[in-house]
């Protein structure tokens, strides 16, 4: 299958070597390539699968997991969970372009089309899970770097109905809506961080997820989200050791600070994610 770019050169050579401004010259490619191909075939985009927001690297370990939630979960999670595990056709284009997917597979004895991209998702939310964090019972969910909406609807169909903010980057706005807006997930994507601070929190219970996103940006945007979140419920954030030179596992954990920004929270669990090797290792943090 050929993957739809306007600047595959310049996308493989910040995937080679990324460079500080990785995301910000990626994202202007793909608005290029949003508005120059069908956001129908968004999935097929060479930047989408390459970054990657839509992943097919799949791993046992996660579908290990999701399985044996399967087989020890009530009759009512076990609905939602199935109901998440569905992959969409929207963002494949054709449905034969949607059967060819290499990434897209039957799981569990139930026969249901996933893919991979799902299934990390999936395996985040039941890890959470683990710490009393289900997404149906907040009124808020903020992500911090959403994707292409993998996420949101995720947390739709495991039964969070409220709206779901989603703070990124312009580039991927389109994508975000077309995709969120045609499944009917109730979604507000802010791309402006004073528009993002007007989200009424107020005496509203409140979850934040940044899955590898917090952790990729400079220290004065870190501090700004925190400002934002610092009075949040429940956090889901997974981090990478080092990245750009940036010590994460001291940020996030080491020292201790992080933690005491918020004002809520006073249960926090570190996991490693030991299948996950790239930039030094890969780490849960949950707070609720």
């Amino acid at each position: 299958m050929s993957y739809l770019c306007s600047d595959k050169t310049t996308v493989d050579y910040c995937i080679r070597e990324e460079p500080a401004s990785f995301y910000q010259v990626l994202y202007n490619i793909l608005s290029t390539d949003c508005k120059e191909y069908n956001l129908n075939s968004f999935k097929h985009f060479y930047i989408i699968t390459k970054i990657p927001l839509y992943n097919n690297n799949i791993f046992q370990e996660n579908i290990t997991l999701i399985n044996n939630k399967i087989k020890s979960c009530d009759t009512e999670l076990l609905g939602r969970i199935l109901k998440g595990l569905k992959e969409e056709e929207l963002g494949h284009g054709e449905t034969n372009s949607f059967n060819c997917q290499c990434s897209v597979f039957p799981i569990t004895k139930y026969k249901i089309n996933t893919c991979s991209h799902i299934t990390y998702n999936m395996v985040h939310l039941i890890v959470a899970l683990k710490q009393n964090i289900d997404v149906k019972n907040y009124e808020n969910i903020l992500e911090f770097g959403g994707g292409y909406g993998s996420m949101a609807k995720l947390c739709s169909d495991m039964g969070f109905k409220n709206k779901y903010f989603i703070y990124d980057l312009p580039g991927i706005k389109s994508i975000q809506e077309f995709y969120l807006n045609k499944l009917n997930v109730n979604n507000k994507i802010i791309n402006d961080i004073d528009e993002l601070k007007t989200i009424d929190i107020t005496n509203k219970k409140n979850l934040f997820i940044a899955t590898w996103s917090l952790s990729e940006v400079d220290f004065d945007l870190r501090e700004q989200i925190v400002d934002i979140i610092k009075d949040f419920d429940a956090v889901i954030i997974i981090f990478q050791h080092n990245i750009w030179n940036r010590d994460n596992f001291k940020y996030f954990y080491e020292s201790g600070k992080f933690q005491k920004k918020f004002t809520k929270i006073s249960n926090w669990v570190l996991q490693n994610i030991p299948h996950i090797k790239w930039d030094g290792g890969n780490y849960y943090l949950i707070g609720n």
